[in-house]
């Protein structure tokens, strides 16, 4: 397909919950696997659903930016940028996004409160 993967993270651990997420070369972001929480970053589909996704598919919120690193949580998902900004999407309910409150997030929203403001994060 002329893709090339450099980073592979899977997420999960709950039964029938498992995503996974790869990072290309060209530094773009695909994601599939259990859609249930917003923790593949497409939000909803036409029909207001989550859907899974049975093949990988590009995170369409995150093709702005060139992304250096990706990590696949339980129930969420977060990405680095090469500028050093961090992106978080997914279920929320601990605050684990670190958005500053408990909500879940079904695109990729970066992170710029609670002392990142200044800070370039390097990894994820």
């Amino acid at each position: 397909y002329g893709i090339r993967i450099v980073l592979v993270s899977a997420g999960g651990g709950l039964v029938r919950v498992a995503h996974s997420l790869l990072l290309t070369s060209t530094g773009r972001v695909l994601s599939f696997g259990t859609a249930q929480y917003g923790q593949l970053g497409h939000g909803y589909s036409s029909g207001k659903q989550l859907s899974d996704e049975l093949r990988p598919r590009y995170i369409d919120q995150l093709s702005h930016v060139r992304c250096t690193c990706v990590s696949a949580g339980e129930l969420h998902s977060a990405a680095v940028t090469t500028d050093g900004d961090l992106y978080t999407w997914g279920d929320g309910f601990c605050g684990q996004l670190g958005l500053g409150d408990k909500r879940p997030q079904l695109t990729p929203v970066q992170v710029t409160d609670g002392g990142l403001e200044d800070e370039v994060v390097l990894s994820v």
